[in-house]
C-alpha cells in the first residue's frame, strides 16, 4: 500500500482552503517527511496557522478549524489530531458484521486533562441551559466573558480563545491496521459523530462499494438525524478510504 494522505479540516472557509492547500503542497516534501512525521506536521501546522494569525486580511479572532491527518504507509496509520473531528477504523468481524473503533480521542472540554489545562489559564467550562431546561454539552469561555463557548479544547486559529488555554498542537495517535479484517477509514466531523453511533456508521459505510456513495448516505443520513433531534444542523465532512479487506 502506497503513502496516502487523508486530511479533513472544516469551520471557517479560509483556514480550510489554507491548511488544505498547505498541507497537500508541503508535508510530502518536508525534509523529515521520512523519518520523523510528527515533527513535520507540527512544524507545518505551526507555520501555516502562523501565517494566517499574521495576515490582516483574515479575521481569526473568532474563526479557526478543527484538523484531523492520517499518514498511512504500508499498514501503519499515524493520525494527527487537534480538535473535535475523528478518524475511526472499521472491523470485519464475522460475516456481514462490522464495527467501528475510533483511533484518535476528541478534545472536549469534558476530558479533565483538557479542562484543566482551561481552568489553570483562566478561561471557564460550563454548559449552556436552554430555555425548555435542556443543558448543552460543556464549552470553552473566556474569563469575563460569555463568549465564545467553544466545544472543543483545540482548534487552529481562534486567536481570542486561545488566550484561554485552546491550543493548536496535535495529538498524534497510532494505529497498526490488520489487512485481513481492517476495511476502511472514516475520518469525519463530529457533525457525523454526533448523531451516528458507530455501529451505524461501519453498517452505512460497508453497505456499499464506492467511497463516493458511502460518503453520500452517511451525510443524507446524519441530516435527517439532525433535522428530527431539532432545527440545527452542524458541519458534517466526510472522507472514506475502503482498505485491503473491503
Amino acid at each position: 500500500m502506497s503513502v496516502q494522505v487523508r486530511t479533513l479540516i472544516f469551520r471557517c472557509a479560509v483556514f480550510l482552503q489554507a491548511f488544505k492547500k498547505s498541507i497537500n503542497e508541503k508535508l510530502a516534501s518536508h525534509s523529515d517527511f521520512a523519518c520523523d512525521l510528527h515533527k513535520a506536521i507540527s512544524e507545518l501546522l505551526h507555520e501555516t496557522e502562523t501565517e494566517l494569525l499574521n495576515d490582516n486580511d483574515v479575521n481569526s479572532d473568532f474563526s479557526g478549524c478543527t484538523l484531523v491527518l492520517s499518514v498511512i504507509r504500508k499498514y501503519h496509520v499515524a493520525v494527527a489530531n487537534v480538535g473535535d473531528s475523528r478518524v475511526s477504523v472499521v472491523t470485519r468481524k464475522g460475516k456481514g458484521v462490522y464495527i467501528c473503533t475510533s483511533i484518535t480521542e476528541d478534545h472536549k472540554p469534558e476530558l479533565p486533562s483538557e479542562k484543566a489545562r482551561i481552568l489553570e489559564a483562566g478561561g471557564r467550562v460550563f454548559p449552556v441551559k436552554y430555555p425548555d431546561g435542556h443543558i448543552g454539552p460543556e464549552r470553552v469561555w473566556l474569563k469575563d466573558v460569555d463568549a465564545p463557548g467553544l466545544c472543543m479544547t483545540r482548534s487552529l486559529g481562534d486567536r481570542v480563545v486561545h488566550t484561554v488555554g485552546v491550543i493548536s498542537t496535535p495529538e498524534f495517535f497510532e494505529y497498526d491496521l490488520c489487512p485481513r479484517t481492517d476495511c476502511a477509514l472514516i475520518v469525519a466531523t463530529d457533525g457525523l459523530w454526533s448523531v451516528t453511533p458507530d455501529k451505524d456508521a461501519a453498517a452505512q459505510c460497508m453497505s456499499v462499494r464506492e467511497p463516493s456513495s458511502a460518503v453520500g448516505m452517511m451525510l443524507r443520513e446524519s441530516h435527517k438525524r439532525w433535522v428530527t433531534a431539532g432545527d440545527s444542523i452542524d458541519d458534517t465532512t466526510i472522507c472514506v478510504a475502503y482498505l485491503d479487506a473491503r
